[in-house]
């Protein structure tokens, strides 16, 4: 979900035809013979901006990336193992770099492969279950760098 936060912004605005650009657009034409840099260029200009939001168009800061609730099973059955992470944060989601892009078919304007170097999370765990055969509960604090 976190690469997407920039595509969708860019596919919201970058091919509107307007006087005058926000600043956090950056205008790229289909015609254009290096239209796939232009796009990485206009994805990485919009870095700084998702870091601190966009008020005029109701988007938050993605620095950090809050949810209020995740919740996991990696094991199945009734006595699967299961992890809910509350209150998380995220650290470190605006800072990607774009890897490739490609122009898409489907009506899609185009699809872009992101990298984040480091997301640190924080956020309040509980968990139970069966873990292989030992059945393991828990609760408090997570944090992890990954």
């Amino acid at each position: 979900m976190l690469r997407l936060i920039p595509v969708m912004i860019f596919i919201l605005a970058a091919f509107a035809q307007t006087a005058e650009n926000p600043p956090y657009i950056k205008q790229c034409s289909r015609s254009d013979p290096k239209l796939l840099d232009c796009l990485r260029d206009a994805l990485h200009h919009l870095r700084p901006y998702l870091a601190t939001g966009i008020p005029e168009i109701e988007m938050p800061s993605v620095e950090p990336f809050v949810m209020d609730n995740l919740a996991l099973q990696l094991t199945g059955g009734p006595q699967g193992y299961r992890v809910n992470l509350k209150n998380m944060e995220v650290f470190g989601a605006s800072n990607f770099t774009v890897k490739s892009i490609k122009l898409s078919e489907n009506n899609k304007p185009f699809e872009a492969r992101i990298a984040m170097p480091k997301l640190v999370i924080k956020a309040k765990y509980f968990s139970s279950g069966v873990l292989i055969i030992i059945p393991a509960s828990g609760s408090g604090d997570f944090a992890g760098a990954f």
